[in-house]
């Protein structure tokens, strides 16, 4: 009886963790669009952007719904744009694009091939990996608009790094881990 009570109990609570929606749009999609539906939202302040499987980026205003722009891409991706130094940066077919948040145009297509993880931000640096330079873990400064570094990785691009105060570790294929420091200067090539 006693678990027959905490499992009602389990079930009962379960609603109380449902997800709110916060937004909807009109948006719809043909058929042929929906076949391999993938796709991905990001969210800053009012502005959703949905990086569509029609190889759009939408950016809507979250209160209204409206439609306030949309981009071309050239690239159907489930890896969500993100915002870094006031800007938008969104995959596109063979390279990274700084979008203007309240445009949409495109300010800059980078020397990035792709970005395959979501990237962080330190000291006005962005750490990432991504198809630069074959498939690498490299670092862009932000107010210099330059690559800083890049270190090669090969397939653990697709495996976010871990980034401690001090150091970084990353996936070079496979189990092969590394560590490397924020300068881009591999430290330890026996990482578990």
């Amino acid at each position: 009886m006693k678990y027959i009570f905490i499992l009602l109990l389990i079930m009962g609570s379960h609603g109380l963790r449902a997800q709110k929606v916060f937004f909807k749009s009109n948006h719809s999609f043909t058929e042929e669009n929906k076949k391999n539906f993938y796709s991905s939202i990001a969210l800053q302040n009012n502005l959703v952007l949905f990086n569509a499987n029609d190889y759009q980026l939408y950016a809507y205003d979250k209160n209204s719904g409206a439609l306030l722009w949309q981009q071309q891409l050239d690239w159907k991706s489930d890896y969500a744009p993100f915002f870094a130094d006031g800007s938008i940066w969104a995959n596109a077919k063979n390279e990274v694009l700084k979008i203007d948040t309240a445009t949409g145009k495109v300010k800059k297509a980078t020397p990035i091939g792709r970005m395959d993880t979501q990237p962080t931000v330190i000291n006005g640096v962005l750490y990432s990996t991504g198809l630069y330079d074959a498939g690498c873990l490299f670092a862009y400064d932000l107010k210099q608009d330059t690559m800083l570094w890049s270190r090669f990785i090969a397939h653990g691009i697709a495996q976010t790094p871990y980034y401690l105060p001090n150091t970084i570790i990353a996936n070079a294929e496979g189990s092969n881990w590394i560590e490397v420091n924020f300068k881009g200067q591999l430290t330890d090539t026996t990482c578990e």
